[in-house]
């Protein structure tokens, strides 16, 4: 049988410091690791990080679009509010007119051939005033008389202005219920 023997050439001084060497490189090892590590997580942090940041930048645009549609919105809502005031208006307008315009019929229809109005106004459509003139002086007279037929003029008044050639007659209508 043969004995092995191990020859160390170290000495004991040695050897500790040997293994004091090689727990230095092991400690040196695991730091490293553990600086690759956080170095690693930090990196996986900061890109997250950045995320967040970018999906907040992202939200806060949005919010701000938002913020910018609600502002359209409320002035849109606004001008529409405004012309639905102008087209209530205008319809009341035309509806004024409308029956403005009944009333020129009647006086029109109350007219005999040949007798034209010069000048016409109105007062809101309450009261007319114009002015006729016809060939025969006996028409003008007459318009008395058919102006009271349709019944819409409480008042009618009638001024002469000249029985020349021609008649020439101021005449003021007055709507029944009219202020």
């Amino acid at each position: 049988m043969t004995v092995k023997k191990e020859i160390n050439l170290m000495t004991p001084e040695d050897k500790k410091h040997g293994n004091i060497v090689k727990i230095s490189r092991r400690l040196i090892f695991s730091a490293f690791i553990l600086f690759l590590l956080g170095a690693v997580t930090v990196a996986f942090l900061w890109v997250e990080l950045q995320k967040v940041y970018a999906k907040k930048a992202q939200i806060e645009s949005e919010i701000n679009s938002l913020k910018y549609v609600n502002e359209i919105h409320d002035l849109y809502n606004n001008k529409a509010r405004q012309l639905d005031e102008k087209q209530k208006a205008l319809n009341e307008m035309v509806r004024d007119k409308r029956g403005i315009l009944d009333i020129l019929n009647v006086i029109k229809n109350c007219l005999p051939e040949n007798t034209y109005i010069t000048d016409f106004s109105s007062n809101r459509g309450e009261t007319f005033n114009f002015t006729v003139i016809s060939p025969e002086p006996l028409d003008t007279i007459k318009l008395i008389v058919k102006f009271r037929e349709p019944g819409l003029f409480e008042d009618i008044d009638m001024n002469t202005i000249s029985l020349k050639n021609d008649a020439l007659v101021n005449i003021n209508l007055k709507l029944k219920g009219a202020k």
